[in-house]
């Protein structure tokens, strides 16, 4: 019963966490934005019934018009309408597709490109793809390319002006396009904001001065749905509000939430990036639906990078057992049985607030959403782990339970391989240089616990701690593994920007450096002085593109 509680509580407060941090990066709102969310917010909390996927089908085939909502940081959004689209193009109904990710101005481009007259990359440049709307196009190409193949009708939905103003010109456009293809039906993904019953399906039903058709709202991952939904009736992938509004639940809502963030803090600024675009580059084609084999391939890409291979087996490299959200009980039962209090507080803070982490003294690796940077972090750390680890040393224990020193030097390595790692997956990644560190400290919203941790991390870098044992005392974990992520990514950017083509000599002895244990009392001023060798590094900041 406790494990229950501890766990739907531990939802919550992930889903608080990753849901204020993603609505932190959006700045400040537009009046006419809160209200559609507090819209939104009400209509999601009106009364619903479990429905079924069968329900669903029918509502489909009986209506005309069917608006599927999106979330444009999330893929799963994409794949639903894929698994939406397959069936009608399968059905021989005549279907046309209407995208809000396609301003109204370049329909002519779509076309162009439904005809196969301009290429993909022609497109996307002649529509300027990636200023215009910035998510992900892998999220959206195969759906396209579905509509290509199978000569569908599409229709570019977006445009300038307010929300409302935007609604009303894609009702414009739908309109007009049904009277032209009465017998048409359509299926229209646009966002979960615009797709309300009183936003665009009204507005649409408003132009017709005859009966008009028939439509379906189908919602996805509704935040309030999936609170109520496992409070009061049990997980169901389908419920309905009423016949003509449905809302798919395909994921908890702290993951959508995730992918906000991670978009923010790696897509957005580079929006063309994308792990499978690596992979084929790489002559690995593409990542399968099988995770574990994607961490695989992203480990063999790191080793290869770093020039390990020949120190890690196959089967070393393969002894591993990969945990999602999914896996969340599980894990925290893992958690609780470490044989220290201090240890069993800071990973289950981890497991709290989202966090990536090898569970100590086991081969378990949690990451609770996937994502190109966390795969490749945490590949990093399943190879920092079999570095330091053999049949009669576990470097790992022996830091743990060591001195406050001996556990920052071990978040030190362990995070520094990490980001190092991913870096080496994803060269566009960024991280806060010295400049952007001091900023922060300077900043009057960042709270004193947060300062407590950068203005340490800045004296260790300065090399300006001469007792480093007593600035550190009555230093939780939690406080010396973000005082070693900040010093890490930043040691571990400069390492990547400046050694790993420019100084590959000295990489590898920094390398090794940071595999070789124990380490000792002077580490890390060690490992400092041999990546930032002067003091040129302070005034960095992080870059703008």
């Amino acid at each position: 019963m406790s494990t229950d509680f501890d766990i739907v509580q531990m939802h919550r407060e992930i889903y608080q966490y990753m849901r204020k941090k993603a609505l932190s990066y959006e700045g400040g709102e537009s009046k006419e934005l809160t209200q559609y969310q507090r819209a939104q917010k009400k209509l999601s909390q009106r009364s619903f019934e479990n429905s079924s996927q069968k329900e669903l089908a029918r509502a489909i085939d009986s209506s005309q018009i069917i608006y599927l909502g999106d979330f444009h940081t999330f893929d799963q959004s994409g794949r639903n309408l894929l698994r939406l689209l397959r069936p009608l193009v399968q059905s021989q109904t005549p279907l046309a597709l209407g995208f809000e990710f396609i301003n109204y101005e370049h329909q002519h481009h779509l076309e162009y490109y439904a005809e196969k007259t301009i290429s993909e990359l022609e497109f996307l440049d002649a529509i300027n793809y990636h200023e215009s709307w910035h998510f992900p196009w892998n999220h959206y190409r195969q759906i396209l390319k579905i509509a290509q193949k199978h000569q569908l009708p599409m229709l570019a939905l977006n445009s300038t002006g307010s929300l409302s103003e935007r609604d009303q010109l894609a009702a414009n456009t739908l309109y007009h396009f049904l009277l032209e293809n009465p017998e048409a039906k359509l299926l229209i993904f646009f966002g979960e904001l615009h797709i309300m019953p009183d936003r665009l399906p009204k507005q649409l039903q408003q132009l017709f001065t005859t009966k008009a058709p028939k439509s379906l709202i189908i919602h996805q991952n509704l935040d309030e749905v999936y609170w109520r939904q496992g409070r009061e009736q049990g997980r169901k992938l389908v419920v309905k509000f009423n016949p003509q509004e449905y809302c798919l639940m395909t994921s908890p809502p702290w993951i959508k939430y995730e992918s906000m963030i991670y978009w923010y803090e790696n897509l957005c600024d580079d929006p063309e990036f994308d792990i499978h675009e690596y992979l084929v580059e790489k002559g690995l084609k593409t990542f399968n639906s099988n995770s574990n084999d994607n961490f695989l391939l992203v480990c063999q890409e790191i080793l290869r990078a770093l020039q390990l291979r020949s120190k890690i087996t196959k089967e070393e490299l393969e002894n591993y057992n990969l945990y999602d959200h999914r896996k969340m009980t599980f894990i925290l039962d893992k958690v609780k049985r470490l044989p220290q209090k201090n240890l069993i507080n800071f990973y289950k803070k981890m497991l709290l607030t989202g966090k990536i982490f090898k569970v100590p003294f086991s081969h378990n690796l949690y990451c609770p959403n996937y994502s190109i940077n966390r795969l490749s972090f945490l590949a990093g750390a399943h190879i920092f782990d079999l570095l330091t680890h053999n049949s009669t040393y576990c470097y790992e224990q022996q830091a743990l339970s060591g001195s406050q020193v001996d556990k920052l030097s071990h978040f030190l390595n362990l995070n520094t391989l990490s980001y190092l790692s991913s870096k080496i997956i994803n060269p566009f990644r960024k991280c806060d240089l010295y400049q952007d560190i001091i900023s922060q400290i300077d900043s009057p919203q960042t709270n004193t616990t947060t300062k407590r941790h950068l203005q340490l991390a800045i004296t260790i870098l300065n090399g300006t701690s001469k007792t480093l044992p007593n600035n550190l005392k009555g230093f939780p974990l939690i406080l010396l593994n973000r005082t070693a992520k900040t010093i890490s990514h930043l040691l571990g950017d400069t390492l990547y920007e400046e050694f790993f083509r420019e100084s590959p000599t000295k990489f590898q002895k920094i390398v090794e450096l940071i595999i070789t244990t124990p380490t000792p009392p002077n580490y890390p001023n060690l490992l400092i002085t041999a990546i930032l060798p002067n003091k040129d590094y302070q005034k960095n900041s992080k870059r703008f593109f």
